[in-house]
């Protein structure tokens, strides 16, 4: 995916989005045991390699920002403390000087499966998103000179994927700037889009496997973290 005009972008946050509203052809992989607040994850063909993309769809007790907090991939941030998935992130370049939301960033991977899948390095195109629907953030392999191939690690590539923290209809009137919407307050549905190509040569029976329990393990861990982060700031 190149990455210097405006339609790839405009395309890689449409094709996510597409993932969200697309309700045909999926398949349920993994559901929580949660009945309040459950988690499900569906799966289907790829459309872009020749394997699935992953969608998962949970609500959270807490608001769009916060979650988004909690999601976001700027080294800085809550992700990479919580995310037991992540290793490392790194900002390789700004895409936009005055754009802090749109970078190129190298994801490095804890090893999974029990050991069986090796640590693995990621480089995307990384745009984030704050808008009337939702806050999220969303990304698409790019190649870079700036980011090349380690022997530490195996090179992946993330086709479209995404974490959308869609704002809830609800009683409050919220978000004055987006024309006064009524929304719900402290609760967030997230839609983790997730279809991974993580090279080497481990079975892609085994690789898709694991795929739908990383993707839950994102929820539990997500939600865990924010309630615990939420009890300490209201301890005395």
């Amino acid at each position: 995916m190149k990455i210097s005009t405006n339609d790839r972008i405009e395309e890689l946050v449409g094709k996510v989005k597409g993932y969200v509203a697309d309700e045909e052809g999926w398949k349920l992989a993994k559901k929580s045991d949660d009945s309040e607040n459950s988690v499900n994850v569906w799966y289907k063909h790829s459309e872009e390699f020749t394997g699935h993309v992953f969608k998962g769809i949970g609500i959270i007790d807490a608001s769009p920002e916060t979650c988004y907090k909690y999601c976001d991939p700027k080294p800085d941030g809550k992700r990479v403390k919580w995310d037991r998935a992540i290793k490392e992130l790194e900002v390789i370049e700004y895409l936009r000087k005055d754009d802090p939301e749109m970078y190129v960033l190298r994801t490095m991977t804890q090893s999974c499966g029990f050991g069986l899948i090796s640590s693995r390095d990621f480089v995307d195109v990384v745009v984030n998103m704050n808008n009337e629907e939702f806050v999220g953030t969303l990304a698409h392999n790019v190649e870079s000179d700036q980011a090349p191939v380690t022997p530490d690690y195996v090179r992946g590539k993330n086709y479209y994927c995404g974490i959308l923290c869609y704002r809830i209809p609800g009683m409050h009137i919220v978000d004055l700037k987006y024309g006064g919407n009524f929304r719900e307050l402290n609760k967030t549905k997230i839609y983790y889009i997730a279809q991974s190509d993580i090279g080497g040569f481990v079975p892609r029976s085994v690789v898709e496997a694991s795929l739908p329990a990383a993707v839950m393990d994102f929820f539990i861990n997500i939600k865990k973290q924010i309630e615990e982060d939420s009890c300490q700031e209201f301890s005395f």
